[in-house]
């Protein structure tokens, strides 16, 4: 996920966001989101079947008020959990 950010030219923030509310799984593999983390839990550790792990979720609202909600594991936890602060505006 990339911080939202009033920027023009290169690297700006892409037009080709879609709505929350029009994906699928027949979209492709390739799609980007602007949404608001409205939510964002705990870490949770857990013993798996695969060993230890740990997630955290979010939910993310768009412009248009749909919301979906995203789990992050393992090395996902480390890398966003400090990164991604409620009721700011990500690009994912």
């Amino acid at each position: 996920p990339n911080r939202a950010q009033n920027r023009s030219g290169p690297g700006a923030a892409p037009n080709a966001c879609i709505d929350i509310a029009s994906l699928s799984p027949y979209n492709g593999k390739r799609w980007k989101i602007k949404g608001r983390i409205i939510t964002k839990s705990d870490v949770r550790k857990f013993n798996g079947a695969r060993g230890p792990g740990q997630l955290f979720k979010i939910e993310i609202t768009d412009g248009s008020g749909a919301e979906i909600a995203a789990t992050f594991f393992g090395t996902g936890v480390d890398q966003y959990f400090d990164q991604l602060k409620t009721h700011q505006v990500y690009y994912f």
